[in-house]
């Protein structure tokens, strides 16, 4: 989880165990959604046969920083010489140029107290906006007081999905990479 139960309390300023079943509720479910939009699981883990696109021989990983990168084989399961270019983007080169996509297997992503703060308010505000939005209302008047929720296309929460659109796994920067290498 990218923020606890706890941290979400304290957040919303409820002190109280009664509403926890429904805030675990809610917490689960954006976690899984922010891991879903960003493609990515942010923490400390081990992976296996995650399926990786490589493009003339480099592909990356989603779970970085990588600490160990344990095997890397075809759909088929045989193995492939490969290295570890760098830890911090999870980029992977292989011995040979090719554009398939390639099983890896390793142990990346962050440790619980290096998940960001910005990622974490990103998870905490759109918590708050589900807690308080339970009936699905998008606006309302009373008397001289109005609001209406601001909500992309997606149903991302404004203000959380520009946070969230900095850790989206988007690798379009490898094709102007290499696009000139091949001509």
């Amino acid at each position: 989880m990218l923020v606890t139960l706890d941290n979400l309390k304290e957040f919303l300023e409820i002190n109280t165990t009664s509403f926890d079943t429904k805030l675990n509720h809610i917490l689960n479910g954006i976690d899984k959604r922010v891991k879903q939009y960003c493609g990515k699981n942010f923490e400390q883990d081990t992976y296996t046969d995650e399926i990786v696109k490589f493009s003339f021989g480099n592909g990356f990983v989603n779970n970085t920083p990588v600490e160990s990168v344990s095997k890397v084989t075809d759909l088929d399961g045989n193995s492939v010489y490969f290295n570890l270019i760098d830890n911090e983007t999870g980029e992977i080169e292989l011995y040979f140029l090719t554009n398939n996509r390639f099983k890896v297997s390793y142990t990346g992503g962050l440790l619980a107290e290096d998940i960001p703060e910005d990622l974490k308010l990103a998870v905490l505000k759109w918590c708050e906006y589900e807690y308080n939005n339970q009936t699905g209302i998008q606006s309302f008047s009373l008397d001289s007081v109005s609001t209406k929720a601001e909500l992309t296309k997606s149903g991302i929460p404004t203000t959380v999905e520009r946070i969230l659109d900095g850790y989206r796994n988007i690798r379009l920067w490898l094709y102007e990479k290499y696009k000139n290498s091949y001509k």
